[in-house]
């Protein structure tokens, strides 16, 4: 399959995220998620794998609260309280899971999701529906695109991109439009702009 690709594949650009030097192509966030990366150690993960998150998230969901944050979104300003924030340069989140509902690989922008609240419960119902890729509530998210993205936070925030921690503090997001070239098959459903 892999060799019926590269002989008969289109080449495509592909949108490249990033935040200070790295680079990210699926996705990166802020918050919950990225305080349960960090907590995993490499002796967990190796141990228990995917469980070790699971284990980690309940652990935190009694004692993590969230943060004041200020969302710049090219330009326009918000300001909330987020247990966490995806920032999108496709749908998916990590395997079938999927975050930011209408972000595509190919359109110049990433999109962000904010899981608003103060306290973990509070964000359960939502975060279920926001990984399920079901019709999202909007009770405690909010959702935005933009090419360049700033989290302004006023305790630092635990970052991971890719599934991998990256650092804490506040942080800018931003889109290389067009800066990788793959060759890809058939167009797997939602991952570009259909052609006009």
């Amino acid at each position: 399959a892999l060799a019926h690709t590269l002989l008969h594949g289109q080449v495509r650009p592909v949108d490249v995220g990033r935040v200070g030097e790295r680079r990210f192509l699926l996705m990166a966030s802020m918050g919950l998620d990225a305080t349960a990366i960090h907590a995993v150690s490499p002796a967990l993960k190796q141990r228990w794998g995917r469980l070790a998150y699971g284990l980690a998230l309940g652990r935190l969901a009694r004692t993590y609260r969230g943060t004041p944050i200020r969302l710049v979104l090219d330009g326009k300003t918000f300001s909330c309280t987020a247990l966490m924030l995806v920032i999108g340069n496709t749908q998916r989140y990590g395997g079938p899971f999927q975050a930011t509902a209408h972000a595509l690989a190919d359109d110049g922008m990433l999109d962000v999701v904010v899981m608003q609240g103060h306290r973990v419960w509070q964000g359960l119902g939502t975060a279920a529906v926001m990984v399920s890729g079901m019709p999202m509530l909007r009770r405690h998210l909010m959702y935005g695109r933009a090419r360049t993205i700033t989290v302004e936070c006023a305790t630092p925030m635990h970052i991971q991109v890719d599934g991998e921690f990256y650092g804490s503090g506040s942080a800018t997001f931003g889109v290389l439009a067009g800066g990788l070239r793959a060759v890809v098959g058939p167009r797997p459903k939602g991952l570009f702009a259909p052609d006009t």
